[in-house]
């Protein structure tokens, strides 16, 4: 008799070990994604596998394996994590049981130091048969991304770049404290004060132009940021420029005025990528300027004077215009008529930043 029982526990446990081996993966639903898809450098953030149980008996043994290379900081040292000493990153080792229409998920705190665009590498599943003697694996690969954005200047360094750049008063009249906001010029009849005269406009030649003004239009501001230079040092440069818009861009959001961006830097990765974002104000708004931003590539798709042009095409006199350029090119000759363009619509709302003429004295803040 007990023969017999040993007998049939070895067809049985045969039979089982059989069954194991041939659907050990079937029944397994895999995935994985990254918790933020679009974070600050240093930003500790998790990473999420997850592993579900779709069959109706019990899975005793499933196995999944992530590799984060050097650029993706695993913020864990423990049994799970790995080194890979050929390549320096980190292997991701996380096994668990299932029952039938059970899900798991597993997550591992990671940081990214520098900006740019980084797509996760395709993650590894393994199941096991029933007396844990082999492994079954299967790779499973979906387009999964993080975008690191620049950081942000030192506020105390860029109060001192507006200061420079925009000059207090100009700041304080066209962006962020006084409500008037000039419409237009007309010809000075000697009635007016002296602070409406437009010196700007008066040297064109049209004899003394004074400022009219609207109290009612609401502030807003077009941020362009252009890429395209021929300075030595341009990769620098441009990491300034990410760096110098954002801070532009977050304190329009901070001062509650409607603002657009607009570039003409490549953007690495999605395909759906745009170069631009829409008036708007907000953290989605915020959030999609700083998508473009992270995703924003050293290569220009079009020229600094066709970027110019499409801020030209925006006629609101009560639009402030910032440009971000990495040094000096604005005096090419191709960019000079275009640059020439937008001063005569923009009146005394033209801000030029130069990364060129910024010395940064320090490591820049990570955004709060």
């Amino acid at each position: 008799m007990i023969l017999l029982f040993i007998i049939f526990l070895t067809i049985f446990v045969f039979m089982l070990q059989k069954r194991m081996m041939k659907s050990s993966l079937d029944v397994i639903r895999e995935n994985y994604w990254p918790e933020k898809n679009i974070v600050d450098p240093e930003e500790t953030f998790d990473l999420v596998i997850s592993m579900e149980n779709i069959g109706k008996y019990y899975i005793p043994y499933v196995k999944a394996q992530l590799f984060c290379p050097k650029e993706i900081r695993v913020c864990v040292e423990d049994d799970h994590v790995t080194k890979d000493a050929e390549r320096g990153g980190r292997f991701v080792t996380w096994s668990t049981w299932l029952r039938a229409y059970q899900e798991a998920q597993y997550r591992v705190p990671v940081s990214i130091g520098e900006r740019g665009q980084y797509v996760l590498p395709k993650l590894r599943v393994f199941g096991g048969d029933f007396l844990g003697m082999e492994e079954t694996s299967r790779d499973f690969s979906k387009y999964r991304e993080i975008v690191v954005a620049p950081r942000e200047v030192p506020e105390s360094e860029f109060r001192e770049l507006l200061g420079s750049f925009l000059g207090e008063h100009s700041v304080r009249r066209f962006l962020y404290e006084d409500p008037i906001l000039t419409i237009g010029y007309r010809e000075y009849t000697g009635r007016e004060p002296m602070k409406m005269i437009s010196w700007k406009q008066s040297a064109r030649g049209n004899g003394l132009m004074v400022k009219k003004y609207d109290y009612t239009l609401e502030p807003m501001a077009s941020v362009l940021l252009n890429v395209e230079s021929k300075t030595d040092d341009w990769e620098q440069r441009l990491e300034q420029c990410f760096s110098l818009t954002r801070t532009v861009c977050r304190i329009l959001e901070d001062r509650g005025i409607k603002y657009d961006f607009y570039t003409n830097a490549m953007m690495a990765g999605n395909m759906w990528s745009v170069q631009e974002v829409g008036e708007g104000l907000g953290h989605r708004h915020f959030s999609s300027v700083l998508e473009c931003l992270g995703r924003a590539a050293y290569k220009a798709t079009f020229s600094c004077s066709r970027l110019l042009e499409k801020a030209t095409a925006v006629s609101e006199m009560n639009r402030a215009r910032i440009l971000i350029t990495p040094g000096n090119d604005l005096t090419e000759p191709e960019n000079y008529a275009a640059l020439y363009r937008l001063e005569e619509i923009s009146g005394e709302n033209l801000f030029i930043i130069k990364a060129s003429d910024i010395m940064f004295s320090g490591k820049p803040e990570d955004a709060t």
